[in-house]
């Protein structure tokens, strides 16, 4: 085995990860169909070059050859349908018609027109183009350039946050492959450079491999949520905080303004609508504080981004504010408080998971906050009825004009107000309204 192909056979172990994960996810539509078409066709690739660089003749170099540029045919075709499924209205349909021109240089590959043979190479036999190679250099320079400008158009124009994550992954993973290829294929060969002409793709494809394995496990982007663990730290994860966060026990609107601060890292504000007061971080401003539209809500209770608002006005204004999203709290289909989100959040968010996460820690706050109100309630009616009692016993003194003793009528000591003699009065305390049950005279 030729130490040549070492770099192919390391790809194709490496791309072989992130190829089992679309392939199990594939039915989740066609995002995960196409990845899976690129990623086999890359495999493919590495593959053939492998047994190209590996062959003991011509013949076989030849044969290895063609079949190697079989799927680089159609990797160009499949990067371009990746990008552009992203746009609106994107069907199979178009998948055939970006494939056209592929078809026809795939029936040319068994011909001489588009290899005629091998020529020596420092690594074993190098390819002799024929007539119809300038061609199919052309489509391939078309194609890729067409591909990059389509990523940064897709890129900038894209709102959704999700979407925005992955095609920015997708630059990051695909970029050095596509700029590889087209040096080796269109670039390189005007300069008589062959350095690289065997080894750079495999280069680019191991490090892209990487960046879609790790993107698939850490963000669960491209519609494949992965249930392995995520890599890194665990403690200083988001998903990780928001899942310490769900698991604390919340007893005051403070304490949930605190734990949703330290979890999102960003200004945080909770409108309780019940009592109509707000509480805040004490980052915040006032026009972040005081900011209320919740006509936002008509549609459901999920989390609304400000990308996400139909109105534009509602949507400047929130950008303004520097909110960067609101979710609602339900109880019995009324919206009880309003969470606030300000800037920062969606540094925080990444993916589809992230927000149900979120969701799943909105739904328990729903929760806390009824326990809340009602614990706030009860101690409400317990400050009552102290005052009451507390009025009561000013009453009592003013009439004997002694120091009184309190009991309750289970014989426990309530209140003491003098070590003299005193008078002994029994109440109800938990009586609706406190009154004397008896007294005993001084004692």
């Amino acid at each position: 085995m030729s130490l040549y192909c070492i770099p192919a056979v390391v790809a194709s172990a490496l791309i072989f990860v992130p190829l089992c994960f679309t392939v199990k996810f594939f039915r989740n539509g066609l995002k995960p169909k196409l990845l899976t078409l690129f990623l086999l066709e890359s495999l493919c690739c590495m593959v053939f070059e492998y047994f190209v660089i590996n062959a003991r003749s011509p013949e076989q170099c030849l044969f290895w050859d063609r079949m190697m540029y079989g799927p680089i045919v159609l990797l160009p075709c499949s990067l371009l349908c990746i990008i552009r499924q992203y746009d609106h209205g994107f069907t199979i349909k178009d998948v055939l018609l970006i494939h056209l021109p592929a078809i026809f240089f795939i029936v040319l590959l068994p011909t001489p027109h588009f290899l005629t043979g091998v020529t020596k190479e420092y690594w074993g036999w190098g390819k002799v183009v024929g007539s119809a190679y300038i061609y199919f250099k052309v489509y391939f320079l078309v194609y890729l350039s067409y591909f990059l400008f389509q990523t940064i158009r897709s890129y900038i124009q894209e709102t959704d946050l999700k979407i925005k994550n992955e095609i920015a992954v997708l630059c990051l993973a695909v970029w050095p492959s596509v700029l590889m290829g087209i040096g080796i294929i269109c670039i390189f060969p005007i300069f008589n450079i062959r350095l690289l002409n065997i080894m750079g793709v495999a280069f680019t494809l191991t490090y892209l491999s990487c960046v879609m394995t790790y993107a698939i496990l850490s963000k669960r982007l491209f519609d494949i949520h992965s249930k392995v663990p995520v890599f890194g730290r665990r403690k200083n994860r988001f998903q990780h905080r928001l899942k310490l966060t769900r698991r604390k026990p919340i007893m005051s609107y403070e304490a949930i303004i605190t734990e949703l601060s330290d979890v999102f890292q960003c200004n945080t504000a909770i409108h309780v609508l019940a009592d109509g007061r707000i509480y805040a971080n004490r980052d915040c401003d006032e026009a972040f504080v005081q900011f209320h539209d919740w006509g936002l809500f008509a549609g459901g209770s999920e989390i609304i981004l400000v990308s996400e608002v139909d109105d534009p006005r509602v949507r400047q204004v929130m950008q303004w504010h520097g909110i960067e999203a609101v979710m609602p709290l339900f109880e019995q289909n009324r919206v009880t408080a309003i969470i606030k989100f300000g800037e920062g959040f969606l540094n925080q968010v990444y993916s589809w998971q992230d927000m149900n996460l979120i969701g799943a820690l909105c739904r328990q706050l729903e929760v806390a906050m009824h326990f809340i109100r009602h614990l706030r309630n009860s101690l409400e009616e317990a400050n009552g009825k102290i005052m009451k009692l507390t009025g009561t016993v000013e009453r009592i003194k003013a009439q004997i004009n002694k120091p009184v003793l309190i009991f309750k009528s289970g014989g426990e000591i309530c209140s003491i107000r003098s070590t003299g003699p005193v008078n002994v009065v029994y109440v109800d305390c938990d009586a609706k309204e406190i009154v004397p049950i008896r007294s005993e005279g001084v004692v």
